[in-house]
């Protein structure tokens, strides 16, 4: 069941796996779109919503570290934020955005072990829930894709090596054979040919150089380096096609990836919607397709919609302002956390402090307490512990199986196992810590005996003495030292 349904909805999928869905509303039928998508391609939906946001490392541990930074720094996740809160809750928009959320989960909800995507058992995670900015930043995602474009900076790398002339000639902004090809019934050229201007002599090493920095880090979005130019579509008309009705053929040239970025879907509302084609999953639209009286595509021309800036700063070290047309603006601070601020309270890594006795030399060390475990003070609820569990370097803790779920879960420490570590921790008189063993082979390096050589027969920690074996006349004999008064040989 789909929570929230106005009415029956019924979804038929053909031979080959395309859902066809009627409802009697918009809003219902966004709800089993979005049933359905997450029915197939719930990890998909997944991944397309926390790379935009910046947090596919909860998933994938540190190799999603750098895609995670990048997306933040260049703000997608705050401007998904900013459309969210600029959509009126009342109009369509808002309303279908809500339907799709609530068919998603509904599907999260319903679903059985069986169901789940095997991505989540090889992780070891739960699916999240479907938000509305999730939508938003699926389209903030979709729209950095088509717009990204460094062909500013690789034209000005040439126009540092051969001059803006050649640069210009090289890779021109408007190309003259860029237009529908069309017979035009002579044997005229389609555009008058112009010989290349001399190159100029490039810039020198040092120049060259300054701007290196600027070019890799600008432009270094591995993705986007395919040389693809664009996309095509192309149209045929009802007179010229063997069923006399118009062909369309587009190919937006998006990555080829597994599974599809695109679902095919047919949807319907009696009376007032029919349309069959392509969505994206998390997005509730039918992006290319065809309807009873029209038929659309996409071609991604590489318009010229971005642009990149030196950034200016007034301090390198400690930055509270940047330029921006000739005027310092402030500096507008953002942090970013797991949004589980309000339930993780403090973390502790449980050490106290030890003299360690080395080479005949006193050192105070902080020594942990249990190596390779830290205290984390928090309100146990699934969300905070996701977090906790899919931190970078967390390996392990402190659990007993789940008898529902099945999995180790954390079991918080005793109220009184904290207080005695904490004073623990706090203890005035540190630990000494000798660092001699019994069997150890020592050199006395005090006293009358020093520089005989002996064996560690007992450790006697509380007096901070070693009982040493000495070999005299082919005897070995005890010899009580302190432990200043012995190295390892």
């Amino acid at each position: 069941m789909i929570p929230g349904l106005g009415s029956d909805v019924d979804v038929v999928y053909d031979r080959r796996g395309v859902p066809h869905i009627t409802a009697a509303s918009l809003e219902d039928l966004t709800r089993a779109l979005g049933y359905v998508v997450a029915r197939d391609r719930l990890f998909q939906l997944e991944v397309q919503s926390r790379a935009p946001e910046g947090r596919l490392t909860e998933l994938l541990g540190p190799a999603g570290l750098e895609l995670d930074r990048q997306q933040r720094a260049i703000g997608l996740p705050w401007g998904a934020e900013r459309d969210e809160a600029a959509l009126d809750p009342r109009s369509e928009s808002s309303r279908v955005v809500r339907a799709y959320a609530e068919g998603v989960n509904a599907w999260i909800d319903g679903m059985g072990t069986g169901d789940l995507p095997f991505e989540y058992h090889l992780l070891g995670v739960k699916p999240r829930r479907w938000e509305p900015i999730h939508t938003a930043l699926v389209g903030k995602r979709m729209g950095y894709v088509l717009a990204y474009d460094p062909q500013e900076l690789w034209r000005g790398k040439v126009e540092r090596l051969v001059g803006k002339a050649a640069s210009g000639w090289l890779f021109p902004v408007n190309s003259p054979i860029e237009e529908p090809i069309r017979p035009n019934g002579s044997n005229r050229t389609r555009f008058e040919f112009t010989p290349p201007p001399d190159p100029i002599e490039p810039q020198t090493p040092v120049a060259r150089g300054a701007d290196e920095g600027l070019w890799y880090k600008a432009a270094a979005d591995p993705s986007r380096h395919d040389g693809a130019l664009g996309s095509n579509n192309w149209a045929v008309a009802g007179t010229r096609s063997a069923t006399g009705f118009p062909l369309l053929s587009g190919d937006p040239h998006l990555d080829l990836t597994l599974p599809s970025i695109w679902y095919e879907v047919h949807l319907i509302v009696p009376g007032d919607i029919d349309v069959y084609g392509v969505t994206i999953p998390g997005l509730p639209a039918v992006i290319i397709g065809f309807n009873r009286n029209v038929a659309w595509s996409f071609t991604n021309t590489g318009a010229d919609v971005l642009d990149f800036y030196r950034e200016t700063l007034d301090d390198e070290a400690a930055p509270a302002h940047y330029e921006l047309d000739g005027e310092w603006k402030a500096l507008e601070q953002r942090i970013e956390t797991m949004d589980v601020k309000d339930k993780i309270f403090d973390v502790i890594v449980p050490t106290e402090e030890e003299i360690e006795i080395k080479d005949g030399q006193r050192r105070p060390v902080a020594k942990k307490m249990y190596a390779g475990y830290l205290l984390i003070q928090m309100v146990m609820d699934d969300e905070a512990w996701y977090v906790v569990r899919n931190t970078p370097g967390v390996t392990g803790f402190i659990s007993a199986e789940d008898e529902r779920e099945r999995r180790p879960k954390p079991i918080p420490l005793e109220q009184e196992e904290v207080d005695r570590i904490l004073r623990q921790m706090r203890a005035e008189e540190p630990k000494v810590r000798i660092g001699f063993e019994k069997g150890d082979s020592v050199r006395i390096t005090d006293g009358p005996f020093a520089d005989f050589m002996g064996t560690v027969d007992s450790v006697l920690e509380e007096q901070g003495k070693v009982r040493v074996l000495v070999s005299f006349f082919g005897r070995e004999t005890p010899v009580e030292l302190d432990f200043l008064q012995i190295q390892k040989g």
